[in-house]
């Protein structure tokens, strides 16, 4: 018995010092994370939603307001349309926001869905915008939009969906595997730092440059580093929303919503993705009267490979 007794103490006594360690270790990384301070606070505004507090941009004094809304990962941030929003203040007034559990929004502890963020973007057009909005949203994100348009159509103009994927892959549910993942991120300690694993600087150019980029040379590092600055902001809460993502939460059916739309939409397709005209007519099938166009030789991010035809597309030239 005494033998057990000593034997569960030095269990103990490692585990200890093993989670200090690695608390230790996540202190640091967070503490580096943001010395360039790319995605300084101070560039932009807070919206205080019913869940979280969300961080925007808000540029130009066009006639029409237009939101853009990123591509769901813990990687991005609003600062996927620098390179495009000050071409397109002339034309709109811009509201570019970082999703809750991205970038400088609050992160909180919670599971992310579609409805939480067609929900957020019916509160935020209303209360913060305060009329029809034209809606450009990249990946995921269309579904957000699209599902916002079918509960409240009077708030919406005009969808742009860029790059979306399938309706089979949007309507698609968790998987065992993928919740374990998230009940691992929600352990404190070492949640905290297998994320910090997964959002290193490499993993994160690894991922840039076969998913989101056609010519890895476009990469500039300011994007490599704001996406590591906004994958590590909030003290590794973005877990909770990766967790959300991987396990396909945030998925929905929006068939639907897309046979009842009442409003354009245009989805904008990379030539160079994958699948990405086929993603496209999968949602057209639903309702003819959505336009499919292709935007140039790039991968998912057209608004930071090929900006200019970015622009272009929503400017209407």
């Amino acid at each position: 018995m005494l033998k057990i007794r000593r034997f569960f103490r030095r269990v103990l006594v490692s585990g200890a010092a093993l989670a200090g360690t690695l608390a230790l270790a996540n202190r640091s990384i967070e503490e580096h994370a943001s010395d360039k301070n790319i995605l300084d606070p101070a560039d932009g505004h807070f919206y205080d939603w019913t869940h979280a507090r969300v961080f925007y941009r808000k540029e130009g004094s066009g006639e029409t307001p237009l939101l853009l809304l990123h591509t769901p990962s813990v990687f991005s941030s609003g600062h996927e349309f620098s390179s495009v929003i000050r071409a397109l203040t002339g034309k709109y007034t811009v509201y570019c926001l970082d999703l809750p559990g991205c970038g400088r929004s609050q992160k909180p502890a919670l599971t992310y869905t579609n409805y939480f963020f067609s929900s957020l973007i019916c509160a935020f057009t209303r209360d913060a915008i305060g009329e029809r909005a034209v809606v450009a949203a990249s990946g995921l994100s269309g579904s957000f939009a699209i599902m916002a348009q079918a509960s409240h159509p009077e708030l919406f103009s005009k969808i742009y969906m860029i790059n979306p994927p399938s309706d089979t892959q949007t309507a698609r549910v968790s998987v065992r595997r993928s919740d374990m993942l998230m009940a691992m991120m929600s352990v404190p300690v070492i949640g905290r730092s297998v994320y910090y694993v997964i959002t290193s600087r490499p993993s994160i150019l690894r991922v840039l440059e076969k998913k989101y980029f056609n010519d890895p040379g476009r990469i500039r590092t300011r994007t490599a580093d704001a996406a590591y600055e906004a994958s590590h902001l909030g003290e590794g809460a973005g877990r909770y929303f990766m967790g959300s993502l991987n396990a396909g939460y945030m998925n929905w059916d929006i068939k639907r919503a897309l046979s009842k739309l009442t409003v354009p939409v245009v989805i904008l397709y990379s030539s160079r993705v994958n699948n990405a005209q086929a993603a496209a007519k999968s949602l057209r099938r639903y309702n003819e009267k959505i336009s499919i166009k292709p935007i140039g030789l790039c991968g998912l991010l057209p608004q930071l490979e090929q900006p200019e035809a970015f622009i272009s597309e929503l400017l209407g030239e």
